[in-house]
């Protein structure tokens, strides 16, 4: 494939990738032909894209090519003062560099650039003061490589005059380019704190991760911002349809907690939340969430109905009988807060659950209200287990 030049299609053609202690290495066989890249520093190249201009001192540049057992290599090595200094060998044996080096270096050089992201940095601030936002859009279009396009993107998000209309059309390309969820998530977190400021970006930003289809790559992204952006509160109604787009319960759960954590929350919110809860499937996933939300007084005070509306959907009567527990535990109820609890109690058809629920609620609610009294006895009533029966109407 790589006939006197690094031409890949895609990511996956690269058998290995390396990068340790500044030194990044590709290596690629095909077919009777390997190749291997590695250089290390800051690399700059001529404007025709077929030399190398420039190394970081201490840095460098080799790469060689076998060909059924032919084999070529450039060697361009730094000094500490930045002077290069280039060797080119067939076989084992160094030979002058011109012309036939140079020559070699013109033909691969161009696939090298396109296939690598070598140079990615020098490349984007050079085409953006040429060509400007476009045509460095242009120049990602080009590369058939996601790794390789998250790297020129992120360099384009680096650019200092970006407006935020510049974001939002390059976030609109990150979806139409990358196909990977681990490169586009990896970008996403990476620019995310930056970006999200912006009450003109945050909606495409959260676009761009509704597209993911890997839930985790797509939790890890929401994480992330959660934890290191300031999403404008305008748009946590976006971040929580977005967090419905993952699939997993589990990963569902963890994100509504960090959501739920986030003392910029806005109160409004919180029924975002609980809508998006009462949809999750799993019910002990379901109750994850409800705890926390059970746990905060004004929470509780503001959607006490959705809240009883989001117990009353769990089907699970260990969950429910659990989540009613926890709620009137944790909060002090009014007596007509307890009179719409007791429908839901009778929603349990475990005998041994609906006694213990109510069991609970004996030793917390006001007793000495003739309504709520009347509401526990009927409630009681539906217990089917004599036994259960008689343990909760005792003392009443």
């Amino acid at each position: 494939m790589w006939a006197g030049s690094l031409t890949l299609p895609s990511s996956c053609d690269i058998d290995s990738v390396r990068s340790q202690k500044g030194t990044s290495t590709f290596i690629y066989n095909n077919n009777g032909s390997s190749s291997s890249l590695s250089y290390n520093g800051t690399i700059t190249f001529t404007k025709d894209e077929r030399d190398i201009k420039s190394i970081s001192p201490g840095g460098f540049f080799k790469y060689s090519k076998t060909t059924f057992g032919n084999s070529r290599e450039i060697q361009i090595l730094s000094g500490s003062d930045g002077t290069l200094r280039r060797r080119y060998f067939v076989g084992h044996t160094e030979q002058a560099y011109e012309p036939a080096g140079r020559q070699w270096l013109n033909e691969m050089l161009p696939g090298v650039i396109a296939t690598t992201g070598i140079g990615a940095e020098d490349r984007v601030q050079r085409i953006y003061a040429k060509s400007g936002l476009n045509g460095v859009l242009e120049e990602i279009y080009k590369i058939d490589n996601d790794r390789v396009q998250t790297i020129y993107f992120s360099y384009l998000f680096n650019q200092p005059k970006l407006k935020d209309t510049d974001v939002r059309k390059v976030l609109s390309q990150v979806n139409r380019y990358i196909d990977s969820d681990y490169e586009k998530g990896k970008l996403l977190r990476k620019i995310g704190p930056r970006f999200l400021q912006s009450n003109k970006v945050t909606p495409e930003y959260l676009s761009a991760v509704t597209t993911m289809n890997s839930d985790y790559e797509k939790g890890k992204v929401l994480s992330y911002i959660l934890q290191n952006g300031k999403i404008n509160p305008d748009n946590y109604a976006q971040t929580i349809s977005t967090v419905s787009r993952i699939s997993s319960d589990y990963e569902q759960a963890k994100i509504l907690k960090q959501v739920i954590a986030n003392p910029a929350l806005p109160d409004w919110a919180y029924k975002e939340v609980i809508t998006q809860t009462i949809k999750m499937s799993s019910d002990y996933e379901k109750n994850r969430i409800l705890i926390l939300l059970l746990s905060k007084p004004k929470v509780v005070e503001q959607n006490f109905d959705d809240l009883l509306n989001a117990i009353r959907n769990i089907e699970s009567d260990y969950e429910k009988s659990k989540a009613l527990a926890y709620l009137v535990a944790k909060q002090k109820l009014s007596a007509q807060h307890y009179l719409q609890v007791f429908p839901v109690v009778t929603d349990i058809s475990s005998s041994y659950e609906k006694s213990k629920t109510l069991q609970r609620l004996k030793t917390t609610m006001p007793t000495d209200n003739n309504e709520v009294r009347a509401a526990y006895l009927r409630t009681a009533k539906t217990i089917a287990s004599d036994y259960e029966y008689r343990r909760v109407i005792a003392g009443m």
